[in-house]
């Protein structure tokens, strides 16, 4: 099997297997926190997670093209 093809089923089996256990997780976690806190956290989480990928991409010498005509978007996402 080619070495790509597998890389991509296991991200596939990665997003499937968190997307899965998301639903009970929430289920869980909203008996105890009221839902617009929680969305605050998630959100805030996965700002964290979105912006160490990007440091990460960019430090490993891939260059954004157009990053300042898209810089006001970057910032917002």
């Amino acid at each position: 099997m080619n070495p790509h093809r597998l890389k991509a089923y296991l991200m596939l089996l990665t997003v499937a297997a968190i997307w899965g256990t998301a639903g009970p997780i929430i289920k869980y976690t909203l008996s105890g926190i009221d839902p617009l806190p929680f969305l605050t956290y998630r959100l805030s989480i996965s700002a964290v997670f979105a912006l160490c990928f990007f440091i990460y991409k960019y430090l490993k010498g891939k260059k954004f093209r157009r990053l300042k005509a898209h810089l006001p978007l970057v910032i917002i996402y």
